[in-house]
Order: C-alpha cells, then sequence, then structure tokens
C-alpha cells in the first residue's frame, strides 16, 4: 500500500507524494475537513462532502460505509503545534491519547505521512 497523508492541503514535501504516484499509478484522494476555510465555508464543504459520501453510485449497494479505511493502526492528529485556531484542542486529544495509552502521531500543519509498502515516515 502507497499513501500520503497530508496535515494541511499537500504539505511541505509534495514531491514525496509524486514519488508514490511515479509510472501512472492508481490513487484514492480523501479530502480533508477544509479547516483553511471560513466557519460558514467550511460548514458547507463539509455538509457537501458528507452528502456526496452517502449517495450510492450507480452499480453499487447500500449503505456506504463510512467508519474510515482501516489502514492506519494510530490515530492522526493534525495541526498539532501549528498557527491553527484547532491546535489547542489538538493539545487536549494528544493528552488524552498519552494518558490511555493510545497509538497517535501528531502532524504539525505541512508535515505529512508518506507509506510506501511496509516504510513509513513523517516528511516536512
Amino acid at each position: 500500500m502507497r499513501l500520503y497523508l497530508s496535515s494541511f492541503r499537500l504539505g511541505r514535501d509534495p514531491a514525496a507524494m509524486l514519488e508514490l504516484l511515479a509510472g501512472g499509478r492508481r490513487a484514492a484522494v480523501i479530502a480533508n475537513a477544509e479547516d483553511y476555510r471560513s466557519d460558514v465555508d467550511r460548514a458547507a464543504g463539509v455538509d457537501r462532502e458528507l452528502a456526496d459520501a452517502t449517495t450510492v453510485p450507480e452499480g453499487y449497494q447500500a449503505p456506504v460505509i463510512g467508519d474510515g479505511l482501516g489502514t492506519l493502526p494510530y490515530c492522526v492528529l493534525p495541526h498539532h503545534r501549528s498557527d491553527h485556531p484547532e491546535s489547542p484542542a489538538i493539545d487536549q486529544c494528544l493528552d488524552y491519547m498519552v494518558e490511555h495509552h493510545l497509538p497517535f502521531i501528531a502532524l504539525r500543519d505541512g508535515q505529512a505521512i508518506v507509506r510506501h509498502g511496509a516504510h513509513e515516515r513523517v516528511v516536512g
């Protein structure tokens, strides 16, 4: 499996993403929460994403399963120690994860997790 999971847009190392796509490989794109937008625009964007995600395309059966991809054995905490309004909330999440011994990777804005087969690294 190949994975490029950025904490914000394409992150600071989009070349690492392009390496994973070399040779015309197919890829899945997972939209972010649009948290770089105003509250009103973000809410509209998230509503649009959720509406699209629950639409069952022709040829597929309902229900749409929305409980995650199940590809990561840990939680991703974006906006850690970043100039972002949700950074304090992420600090609280991080404290919870540590207190309850739950696996996580905290990403600062611009960082990304890159997985290529069995190898994984944080870039940016």
